[in-house]
């Protein structure tokens, strides 16, 4: 069974309605399932909020990005746009930002 699931249910009302609709046998694995969408979402929203914070930095400083920066700064992990956050505040350039391994 899946579930239309938006920011108006609070985790305790999906639970009630899971539990409720597929019995309370199962409690445990929803809750665990609940855990690791939870999570899941918040290294996603990280990410985004590391990149679009990212990308601003990286267009004040060096002006219109290029499609090519756009898309290494896109397709980076967390690790790797906090390094290049780091970066910004000395390079020179915008290669040596994102270019460097």
């Amino acid at each position: 069974m899946i579930f239309e699931v938006d920011e108006r249910l609070t985790v305790d009302e999906l639970k009630r309605l899971a539990t409720t609709t597929v019995g309370e046998d199962i409690e445990e694995e929803i809750v665990t399932l609940a855990d690791c969408l939870r999570e899941e979402g918040r290294q996603k929203g990280e990410r985004t909020g590391e990149r679009k914070l990212l990308l601003k930095q990286l267009t004040l400083r060096f002006g219109t990005l290029p499609d090519a920066a756009l898309a290494r700064v896109n397709a980076a992990g967390v690790e790797q746009l906090e390094t290049w956050a780091e970066r910004v505040l000395t390079a020179l350039t915008l290669a040596e930002v994102i270019e460097a391994s």
